[in-house]
């Protein structure tokens, strides 16, 4: 609800910002693709805690474990945006095209130390997936006859969701029925800084290149289904950088205890720079 409040302040600033008496009313679609550099440690931060946990876990039982991840290295973006020209103005609303991220994690496990346990193999997705909208408010400085310049400060609100969910499990080479994947729901709200360049086709199609400057985070990771009842929190324990499903009580009770430390909500942190291109479908009103 909190999202939703931000999001009307924002609309009204705008409808004040831009006159309303404003002449040559022009109305865009963009189509927008491109790529964020962010460096999405915090994602890659979960897959390694996963990592970690597992193989001491697996230590106890198997001479043999092997542990495998997938670091996220880059995130696409693509995203519609319909905007309004008033004079030198442009208000815009941008819908992003829901988008995830996955890790292959798998889990090795041969060879048991005592107990007559089978040899296990796990295969899991590790997912990222967010949905993010916003609002821009641009300024636009003539080039050239056919070139403009487009700058000003924007607002996203994202929503997001992070999965853990068994894709492959076999015991003694046997298939093992699935668990229920972990489900979390988490929501955030970024800054940004908008530049691009609009060079025009003809009076209806334009074609840009631009780049963001983005700060912010999304939290709040909340369980659902058989999670429910815990978040997502992360913590250093013995020189290593962890994230665990806990409920309040734990929380609390792993805060009264000195070995662990940064003990914070679990944050995908969105700040970053991304690079994209566009066309513009244009149309006078």
């Amino acid at each position: 609800m909190k999202g939703f409040l931000k999001l009307f302040v924002v609309v009204l600033i705008l409808g004040l910002i831009i006159p309303a008496s404003a002449e040559n009313l022009k109305f865009k679609v963009n189509l927008n693709g491109g790529c964020a550099l962010v460096s999405n440690s915090d994602f890659n931060d979960m897959i390694n805690s996963k990592e970690v946990t597992t193989q001491a876990a697996g230590e106890l039982f198997y001479e043999n474990v092997e542990v495998t991840s997938e670091e996220v290295k880059l995130l696409p973006a693509a995203n519609l945006e319909f905007s309004i020209q008033m004079s030198s103005f442009v208000a815009g609303l941008k819908i992003g095209m829901p988008g995830t991220v996955t890790s292959v994690f798998t889990v090795d496990m041969k060879d048991t130390l005592a107990l007559p346990i089978p040899d296990t193999y796990l295969e899991m997705d590790l997912k990222n997936w967010a949905f993010p909208f916003g609002l821009n408010l641009y300024y636009v400085l003539p080039l050239g006859e056919k070139m403009n310049l487009y700058i000003g400060p924007g607002f996203e609100y994202y929503m997001s969701k992070i999965t853990n969910e068994e894709a492959v499990s076999t015991a003694g080479g046997t298939d093992v029925p699935l668990e229920d994947p972990e489900i979390f729901n988490g929501s955030g709200i970024a800054g940004v800084l908008n530049i691009k360049g609009e060079y025009a086709i003809n009076d209806m199609f334009s074609v840009y290149l631009g780049v963001i400057g983005r700060m912010g985070a999304i939290s709040g990771y909340a369980g659902e289904g058989d999670m429910d009842g815990k978040t997502l929190i992360s913590f250093d324990w013995a020189d290593e950088h962890f994230w665990e499903a806990l409920t309040p009580a734990e929380k609390d009770a792993m805060a009264a205890d000195t070995d662990y430390t940064n003990i914070e909500e679990a944050q995908i942190v969105m700040t970053g720079i991304e690079f994209f291109f566009g066309i513009s479908i244009n149309f006078d009103m």
